[in-house]
């Protein structure tokens, strides 16, 4: 080694590594693509050899570093117990608490309660990350995951708690233009509709579109219902959205049993559990979903 190792660098290594690129890694770190190659520059000086073959299209890691990246991984799992175990024994309800979790949640269900729970909890910072991946909470990318599928982690446990119910919804612009579906249920030939691009195919609320008798036309594809929820309200054609993030100006075409339902879990990793400002903002992340998306439907609901 040429030079003092910084450990905090294996952070950019990682980052790089999983992302492809030095623009990516800067993302996901949150600063700017100088820093993560200077960074870079400094851990390859400090190992003594070279970590990325750098080309126009991204990173590439060369076969020493391939060798490495698994020991990184490794190290950034003792750091994150390290830091798990030193937040989840902290006895004050104070300090900042991460939540990850997809942008209609962030958007319609949590940020308009903030006021609430920030009156209640005056000395808790809440990050609130919006999302479309899958946080690890091994890894403390973020102390809370309130997400529509179950975490499968080790040692991270879940509750569920509520059951998100959807509707096929239209702006009355929309509908003003176009006409109302005669038979919304079964024959929407005829209208346009929006929906998720092809990387989510088979997802419930594509699949219910294509098992119409008559099937619209798919006008957008997007990679969010934040993104169909604006498209809707500006006219573009009709939609399947949550319940909880309709607003004036939506008709509600279909509802009820015939569409898609999904569980919406909260997970924490066991050793943030007892942490008492982790455990706050988890419980009223629970009340707030309860109280505005709905209750989760039958049981067997496990508490985290």
């Amino acid at each position: 080694m040429n030079s003092a190792l910084d450990w905090d660098d294996i952070r950019f290594f990682l980052a790089a590594s999983q992302s492809g690129s030095l623009a990516g890694a800067a993302r996901r770190l949150k600063v700017s693509v100088a820093t993560v190659g200077r960074r870079l520059d400094r851990l390859e000086g400090a190992l003594g050899l070279r970590l990325f073959h750098r080309h126009a299209g991204g990173l590439r890691l060369t076969e020493h570093s391939q060798s490495l990246l698994e020991r990184a991984e490794a190290v950034a799992e003792r750091m994150a117990d390290f830091e798990r175990a030193a937040a989840g024994t902290g006895s004050e309800e104070s300090g900042v608490v991460c939540v990850s979790t997809i942008e209609t949640l962030a958007t319609h269900v949590l940020v308009p309660h903030l006021t609430e729970f920030r009156r209640r909890h005056p000395s808790i910072d809440v990050i609130l990350q919006s999302e479309m991946r899958l946080v690890r909470l091994a890894e403390r990318r973020a102390d809370i995951a309130l997400r529509v599928v179950r975490p499968h982690e080790e040692r991270v446990v879940a509750r569920r708690v509520a059951t998100v119910r959807y509707g096929v919804f239209a702006s009355e612009a929309y509908l003003a233009g176009r006409g109302r579906p005669e038979r919304p249920l079964s024959d929407l030939s005829g209208h346009d509709a929006v929906t998720y691009d092809p990387r989510f195919d088979g997802i419930p609320e594509i699949a219910w579109f294509e098992r119409r008798e008559g099937q619209p036309r798919f006008a957008l594809r997007v990679s969010s219902a934040a993104a169909i929820y604006q498209a809707v309200r500006s006219g573009l054609g009709l939609g399947i959205l949550p319940t909880y993030v309709t607003g004036r100006g939506l008709v509600r075409l279909v509802e009820g049993e015939d569409l898609p339902q999904r569980d919406l879990w909260l997970a924490i990793h066991e050793d943030l559990r007892q942490s008492p400002r982790v455990r706050a903002v988890a419980d009223y992340c629970a009340e707030v979903v309860r109280r505005v998306v709905g209750p989760p439907a039958g049981s067997g609901a496990v508490r985290a």
